[in-house]
């Protein structure tokens, strides 16, 4: 290699974990995913997964502690958008499905919503196991993802219908608070486990 080229192959890799790979290779996966959840999931999902980067990142420089943002941000994005991929598959073609058996009604009942919840936990884990995860990791992510949402809606359901207006919340901002917490919670577990997360 000549030296005048050396600071540009210098310049064009960084060292991801453990791993040494292209500067491109996590950029461009990485706008990728963010174009996929800003269609998907929306402008608010990204919001907070921008930020919560941010933080984790400034908290490892804080720390000292050598974190793979690179990896550990598409591995975020990845799962999200994985997520409303099965959301999507589910409200287009499994949910009239199953609406065409059990009659229109079933659209606006709970067992619609747990079905698209297991369909957006299953989109996530084809992607997990694809990248290799293990089983273990799965059932982990599975159990972050879902369990807020259960909190959610066990704190709506204390609410009692007649004071829901004087709280300001519907049912649909229920929704949305419930698939904020739903995110929040992965976020949760990847910076507990953010070694693991980043590591490529």
């Amino acid at each position: 290699m000549s030296a005048s080229r050396a600071p540009i192959q210098r310049f064009a890799r960084i060292r991801v974990g453990r791993f040494a790979r292209p500067f491109w290779h996590w950029e461009i996966q990485a706008i990728a995913w963010a174009a996929m959840v800003f269609v998907l999931a929306g402008a608010t999902a990204l919001l907070i997964i921008g930020v919560s980067t941010a933080l984790l990142w400034f908290w490892g420089v804080g720390r000292g502690e050598q974190i793979a943002i690179g990896s550990w941000l598409c591995h975020l994005l990845g799962m999200v958008a994985a997520m409303y991929l099965g959301m999507l598959v589910y409200m287009d073609a499994i949910r009239p499905a199953m609406a065409g058996l059990l009659g229109p009604g079933f659209a606006s009942t709970g067992a619609s919503y747990v079905g698209m919840l297991v369909a957006m936990a299953l989109g996530m884990v084809v992607l997990m196991r694809v990248e290799g995860h293990s089983l273990e990791m799965c059932a982990e992510m599975s159990l972050a993802m879902l369990a807020p949402v259960v909190a959610v809606f066990a704190l709506l359901g204390a609410v009692s219908e007649a004071s829901l207006p004087f709280t300001g919340l519907t049912l649909a901002a229920g929704y949305s608070l419930a698939h904020d917490a739903m995110l929040l919670g992965m976020i949760g577990l990847m910076v507990y486990q953010r070694r693991m997360y980043g590591s490529g």
